[in-house]
């Protein structure tokens, strides 16, 4: 573990204004420019820490600009416990990239794995806990305590090894954890469990959530917690995310697309071969022959075979994901490069006027973007055909102006041949 305290932001806590945040941001990144040793910034930044307290999309704004992995996580567990929104926490996750399950662990087990658990977006995350530590232990009992508190058989994926080791798997837990375990002293001391925690979203219980984090995380919350949903991509089918940016590239909000598929049939629940139907009125096109069936199962979240309107929601949270990512990558960029005819000169090496794959990937890795770089090409590719054509790029350059001219407030970029 890293030092972890117990201290919170206090209740009413106002975070850096958004300007002077802007700054510090800008300096640290302006740090990496000049090759500064990544562990100077974070010693820099822990100098101030105690007189800062952040929200969740300060701290992404501030992740997004650090080049190497390692900075990143040690930002994260620095500024952490700065945060007066804890609540939106999944916002932050996708600064990690294809690296977020292993970063998230990391972190965790540095800060504290019950005290960092978390608490009000734990869907989709694979926890992985050794019984022999206390920490730990609280950490299951805590999920537990959610899953109580919460309808529906929430934690699946169980797997429990007697002797911690990998040798002695149990097969006793294949219907969930023992009753004895919801209380504390209940869970034993030894073995390994694992765990995911799978939630509807008509099920969640932001109070239970709420009280969780306060008793076990020890954070200083409003009552009630107001929380902004947020989905990351990870989990999402690359189907899922093409046919999402496919909208989004066109302006398409997801209340449209799910009234456009509903039109022919009932508007409340979606079978799939309405849906079928309906995607085809919207120029996207099933390349695989399976992608449809894959999007349909990913938004049936009850298995029912249909979709619901509620069960779309988590559309509209991905198109917000991806639009971040966009905003995230053009801030980037503008570390590198002064306007957008630079950075493009840079995205197509050989002046083709496109940007194939393979360019793309190699510009991502020397600008050490390590966020969901794909969904970007594809938010891009408005033509859905492989590659990036300069219009397109301008296009989006002009939607998101005032992101881009905002990131003009960072240090003298630097030039193409340093890159």
């Amino acid at each position: 573990l890293d030092y972890s305290s117990r201290r919170r932001p206090p209740a009413g806590a106002a975070p850096c204004p958004d300007a002077a945040w802007a700054r510090v941001v800008a300096h640290v990144a302006g740090s990496f420019q000049q090759n500064l040793a990544p562990a100077a910034a974070v010693a820099a930044v822990r100098g101030v820490s105690h007189r800062l307290f952040l929200t969740c999309r300060q701290l992404r704004a501030l992740l997004v600009r650090i080049p190497t992995l390692e900075a990143r996580r040690d930002f994260y567990v620095l500024l952490f416990f700065r945060l007066v929104d804890p609540q939106q926490e999944k916002m932050v996750r996708p600064v990690f990239g294809q690296a977020v399950v292993e970063s998230m662990g990391v972190v965790r087990r540095r800060l504290g794995v019950a005290a960092a658990l978390q608490f009000f977006a734990p869907e989709r995350v694979r926890f992985e806990l050794d019984l022999r530590e206390k920490d730990h232990r609280l950490a299951i009992w805590a999920l537990l305590m959610l899953a109580a508190g919460e309808p529906g058989d929430n934690l699946v994926n169980v797997s429990f090894d007697e002797s911690g080791d990998g040798t002695k798997q149990s097969t006793s837990f294949q219907t969930g954890l023992p009753a004895t375990w919801l209380k504390l002293d209940g869970v034993p001391s030894k073995g390994a469990v694992g765990v995911t925690y799978a939630c509807a979203p008509e099920n969640v219980r932001l109070r239970v959530r709420a009280n969780l984090a306060r008793t076990i995380g020890g954070w200083v919350l409003a009552d009630p917690v107001e929380a902004e949903p947020w989905e990351t991509l990870e989990a999402a089918p690359a189907a899922v995310v093409s046919f999402c940016d496919h909208c989004t590239a066109r302006g398409l909000s997801m209340n449209y697309v799910f009234k456009k598929i509903a039109e022919k049939g009932d508007a409340r629940a979606i079978t799939f071969p309405q849906f079928t139907q309906g995607l085809s009125t919207l120029e996207w096109v099933d390349k695989t022959g399976e992608e449809n069936r894959a999007i349909f199962s990913f938004l049936d979240q009850g298995m029912e075979g249909s979709i619901t309107r509620q069960e779309w929601t988590v559309m509209k949270l991905l198109a917000k994901e991806i639009r971040q990512s966009m905003v995230d990558f053009l801030e980037v960029l503008q570390v590198y490069f002064p306007d957008p005819r630079a950075a493009w000169r840079f995205l197509d090496p050989d002046d083709s006027g496109y940007v194939t794959t393979e360019e793309w990937d190699q510009a991502v890795a020397r600008i050490h973007f390590f966020g969901y770089a794909r969904a970007v090409f594809l938010y891009i590719d408005e033509g859905d055909n492989g590659f990036i054509e300069e219009e397109e790029w301008e296009r989006v350059v002009t939607l998101h102006a005032q992101d881009w001219l905002h990131a003009r407030e960072a240090p003298e970029a630097r030039s193409q041949a340093e890159v």
